[in-house]
């Protein structure tokens, strides 16, 4: 058994150090006998056996002229991966043999000496973009922010609507080195004078790094061709770019862990136990067509007492006109077919929570959509992140995700069959919820994140 362990903790040129001097046991070497990391204890108290952490030196190999001996090993970590961790167990390994369980040592991790330590530049990330209000934009920023700070960026954001020399005095003297714009041609209030600043910004730090997120595409960002570092696209371009570089990124999924039964969260929202549910997400736009795909479903209501749809379709923060005849036609559907007692509408725009549970606890989900676009939809991700199956059409707006989804026309008869014959089917269903789970795991923020990280180059 190893006997006499000293540990000291320490933070060193960025990284977090822990220096191990322990008395060697005599202990029989197959091939190679190392001391390194067994297991690794996550903040979410998860507990992973021979864990990977990026950038980190946590491997020694031990020869047998240092059996019986005091033994001084380094272990330098990256700053970043620890600040996911509460603690590590170290000990020998002989290398595809066994591990000398007799030798372990628990050694928890310092989060309140890393959190302390001042956020590099590079980690310091400013955004411009609509900000606590309800828009797609809004809630898109607010998790990419959250998944941020989740890696230890500091992160600040400010409204679309702020005066930019505010945004601008702020990135400047606090030593932010990275910005982003949320790039939707409605929500920037003066195009040309936010390109100026940023031409200024890039004189005044030449370290400093301006990305665009692209929402929808407009002529305009031709502009920013080579004035900006980066591009970052959720689906492919349509506009060339000569100079600047296009990153494509996949929109990410919020990430969900329900924590209790489908069966509990129907009884939490009162809906029955044998509900046959079907839901959809989204604001309440008129090329969503939701009063139409509601009508087309209503003659099956009636027929089906069990079927229960969840409209959780909110009114939207600047476009509030279009929503409100929306809601008159979905309002009407309920009084000529006498369907209301069937129907869960929300209009609130529900927390990210809230929102999670009550897709998780449907059988189905359903997005309509007879346009193409450039952008990406928000609301397919959320059934994503519910491990929730769809069935959508075949718009370009649904572009990334197709495992987990029964893709039809642009036809409201077609589209509403499909979605009553799936419901019947418990095997389709399965397997559809399946794939969905698989997409989760791929594109959830946690993951998604990285991608961004790695542009940044931080």
């Amino acid at each position: 058994m190893a006997t006499g362990y000293s540990i000291r903790k320490s933070i060193s040129n960025g990284r977090y150090t822990i220096s191990i001097s322990v008395d060697v046991p005599v202990l029989t070497i197959t091939q190679i006998l190392n001391f390194r990391v067994y297991s690794a204890t996550f903040a979410d108290w998860q507990i992973i056996q021979d864990p990977y952490i990026q950038n980190s030196s946590y491997i020694f190999e031990v020869g047998r002229n240092a059996l019986n001996k005091r033994a001084n090993f380094e272990f330098s970590f990256d700053m970043l991966e620890m600040s996911n961790l509460r603690s590590i167990t170290v000990g020998f390994c002989d290398e595809m043999v066994r591990w000398y369980t007799d030798t372990f040592v628990k050694i928890d991790i310092d989060q309140i000496v890393i959190a302390s330590q001042p956020v590099p530049s590079n980690k310091k990330v400013c955004f411009l973009s609509t900000w606590n209000i309800k828009c797609g934009i809004s809630q898109y920023c607010k998790n990419v922010a959250d998944a941020l700070i989740s890696k230890n960026f500091e992160v600040k954001a400010f409204e679309n609507t702020e005066d930019y020399t505010n945004v601008f005095s702020f990135i400047k003297s606090n030593g932010y080195n990275i910005f982003i714009v949320q790039y939707e041609p409605a929500i920037i209030a003066n195009f040309d004078l936010l390109v100026s600043n940023i031409v200024a910004l890039k004189k005044y730090n030449r370290k400093a790094k301006v990305y665009f997120t692209i929402h929808s595409e407009n002529t305009d960002l031709i502009k920013l061709d080579g004035i900006i570092d980066g591009f970052i696209y959720h689906k492919k371009n349509t506009l060339l770019y000569r100079k600047t570089r296009v990153h494509l990124i996949p929109m990410g999924v919020p990430i969900f862990d329900p924590k209790i039964s489908k069966l509990a969260y129907r009884a939490q929202y009162g809906i029955k136990e044998d509900a046959l549910v079907i839901s959809t997400v989204g604001f309440m736009f008129g090329w969503k067509q939701h009063a139409s795909v509601l009508e087309k479903l209503a003659t099956y209501m009636k027929d089906n007492p069990r079927l229960v749809i969840q409209l959780l379709t909110s009114f939207h923060s600047i476009n509030n006109e279009e929503c409100l005849a929306e809601y008159d036609k979905i309002r009407y559907v309920f009084t000529r077919y006498g369907i209301e007692s069937q129907v869960v509408h929300i209009t609130d725009y529900i927390s990210q929570q809230e929102l999670n549970e009550r897709l998780y606890l449907s059988d189905l989900g359903f997005l309509w959509a007879a346009i193409q676009t450039t952008s990406s939809s928000a609301s397919l991700k959320e059934f994503v992140a519910s491990r929730l199956p769809v069935i959508r059409t075949d718009s370009t707006h649904y572009h990334d995700v197709t495992g987990g989804c029964m893709i039809t026309a642009q036809d409201l008869d077609q589209f509403a069959s499909t979605i009553i014959d799936t419901i019947s089917n418990s095997k389709k269903l399965q397997a559809l919820s399946l794939k969905m789970e698989n997409n989760y795991r791929t594109m959830n923020y946690g993951n998604v994140i990285l991608k961004f990280i790695e542009v940044f180059g931080a």
